[in-house]
């Protein structure tokens, strides 16, 4: 894909980064994640995110979608986060009372 870019010039810049390793500091206004966290793994989450969090602008967007699946997908998940000591839940949260901290709208 991006030797189609760069032969078509639809890009000044590109480069090919993994989001974990994400250099970039307030160097854009919006940024965008379409289907692409489903291939981060769980554990690696909260670093990506800070990362794209770094890399936009103070008042800068991130547009960030993520495949909606199947309730017992989400349920293995966790059992399987649980398991590898990765969801502990804070203040007592467990599985059935967790939810994002910020609701999405």
């Amino acid at each position: 894909m991006l030797a189609q870019a760069r032969a078509r010039g639809t890009a000044i810049d590109l480069h090919q980064i993994r989001l974990q390793d994400l250099p970039y500091d307030g160097e854009f206004d919006a940024i965008l994640t379409i289907d692409a966290m489903e291939h981060i793994p769980p554990e690696d989450w909260p670093l990506v995110l800070a990362n794209l969090h770094r890399a936009a602008r103070p008042g800068g967007l991130l547009y960030l979608t993520v495949e909606e699946v199947a309730e017992p997908m989400i349920e293995d998940a966790f059992a399987t986060l649980t398991q590898r000591g990765l969801w502990t839940g804070a203040s007592g949260e467990t599985r059935s009372t967790w939810r994002p901290s910020r609701e999405v709208e």
